[in-house]
């Protein structure tokens, strides 16, 4: 699918662009209860999907069972031919010293071996043929999915989208993004 026609600048028409693709995840506690409730991970995600607005296909998972997160990352690839893909994930994350950052879903446990390796989230939005990506961790430990983005850019160089090249942030720009949403969140 893609985003209608629209005026340019002097009004020269705009070729249409492939239509985008937010995946959002919003959880707001792990099984146990031991994660603590986070009442505004769903909203977050809500509220970011209404900002993209028409120009992409918004799909929120949510408060959704590891199975059907892995379900739903089996089906990317290919599936976003050219457009930009943005994978938000409102919820808890645990620190892990296999996979740097586990994404815990509703039926995670609050250990550091259940949930998603952020690698598992990444590689295959990588694989997904969209020609840019974007990767928003909103959860405790983000910090540590930093490398997950040289991942994502060796994946994608390797397998480079229909339309031409990706584009690829440098982990330096992540981590800026990283500490600018970080200020946000604690100042507003």
């Amino acid at each position: 699918m893609t985003v209608p026609v629209r005026a340019g600048a002097g009004g020269r028409a705009v070729e249409s662009v492939p239509m985008g693709l937010l995946l959002g995840v919003g959880v707001s506690d792990c099984r146990d209860g031991t994660c603590g409730r986070l009442d505004n991970a769903l909203p977050d995600v809500e509220g970011f999907a209404r900002l993209l607005g028409e120009d992409f296909t918004c799909e929120i998972l949510s408060e959704p069972a590891e199975s059907e997160v892995r379900g739903r990352l089996q089906a990317l690839p290919e599936s976003v031919p050219g457009g930009p893909l943005v994978v938000l994930w409102c919820g808890h994350g645990l620190g892990s010293a296999a996979d740097s950052l586990r994404l815990l879903a509703r039926d995670s446990a609050a250990r550091s071996s259940s949930g998603l390796g952020v690698s598992d989230v990444v590689a295959p939005c990588a694989e997904s043929g969209a020609s840019q990506l974007l990767f928003v961790f909103d959860t405790c430990f983000s910090g540590a999915a930093i490398p997950a983005g040289d991942v994502a850019a060796r994946i994608m160089r390797s397998a480079p989208p229909r339309g031409g090249p990706p584009r690829v942030f440098r982990t330096a720009e992540l981590m800026l993004f990283h500490a600018a949403s970080c200020l946000f969140r604690y100042s507003s």
